[in-house]
């Protein structure tokens, strides 16, 4: 998310700064296994919204996976709501300390 890559912080209705980003992102569907490459749209301590044509169903268990360098922001969570073919808000578990630290070095 460093360079030429698109970002600028905004506030959203929840009051929550987030990072707007056009970055790739793993997901994983906890329930399946199955592995996914999507596009991360904005990100923040609370959660994510990943751009898909394909979101997963609401409540779903996913880990998601972001990296940049040497530094990787990894952590699990649950979708949160899906809104059809544009994509799915992630609301993330409690972050540790260094999640915290990783999520900080990316954005």
């Amino acid at each position: 998310m460093h360079g030429n890559r698109e970002k600028a912080w905004q506030f959203e209705r929840r009051k929550m700064v987030r990072l707007v980003s056009t970055e790739v992102v793993e997901v994983i569907a906890l329930a399946t296994g199955m592995h996914f490459t999507m596009h991360l749209s904005d990100i923040g301590v609370s959660g994510c919204f990943i751009d898909t044509v394909f979101p997963l169903a609401q409540d779903a268990r996913v880990r998601i996976r972001l990296s940049y360098g040497l530094v990787v922001f990894e952590t699990e969570g649950r979708v949160a709501y899906s809104q059809g073919k544009f994509g799915m808000g992630i609301a993330f578990d409690e972050l540790n300390d260094g999640q915290r630290t990783a999520l900080t070095l990316l954005v």
